[in-house]
């Protein structure tokens, strides 16, 4: 326990736990983004599917 107080006491400590917070809210963040980036992709891929299936089934006899 008198370690982990020390620890926290620090500069070093201290410095460290802020790097760890800072990583963790740009992991988020990242994950956060590229889950909307997905999510458009498949939508924007089921428009163009949509769309190519219907021109396909208006050319052919």
């Amino acid at each position: 326990m008198q370690k982990l107080l020390r620890f926290f006491e620090k500069d070093d400590g201290l410095t460290t736990i802020e790097w760890v917070v800072l990583c963790a809210v740009v992991m988020l963040a990242a994950l956060g983004i590229s889950n909307m980036v997905l999510q458009s992709a498949d939508q924007l891929g089921g428009a163009v599917a949509t769309q190519m299936s219907t021109a396909a089934d208006s050319v052919t006899p």
